[in-house]
């Protein structure tokens, strides 16, 4: 079953703020970020549930951009994942 991906605007302005950074720091940077950030959201699309809930129904994918750890937050209502924020794996992500 293929699932649809929906894109919180959470997840889209987080991106956002992400592309910025990494353009400013070095030119083509960002799209490397984007791009790996919609192969990771194709890969979700096919197997929502190749990665572990990690706080109720949350679920965390982690992209990898260079020396660059990130994570998609996402919860699974089928037939949907709900692509909610993207993070710095050192944020606190947690709700609180």
């Amino acid at each position: 079953m293929k699932y649809t991906v929906e894109v919180r605007d959470t997840f889209r302005e987080s991106i956002d703020e992400v592309y910025e950074y990494h353009e400013k720091r070095k030119s083509g940077e960002g799209s490397d970020v984007l791009e790996a950030v919609w192969d990771k959201i194709e890969a979700l699309e096919l197997n929502p549930k190749m990665y572990q809930i990690r706080y109720d129904d949350i679920r965390v994918a982690p992209v990898k951009v260079k020396y660059f750890q990130y994570h998609i937050i996402y919860r699974i209502i089928e037939p949907k994942v709900i692509a909610i924020d993207f993070v710095s794996q050192s944020s606190d992500w947690l709700p609180s």
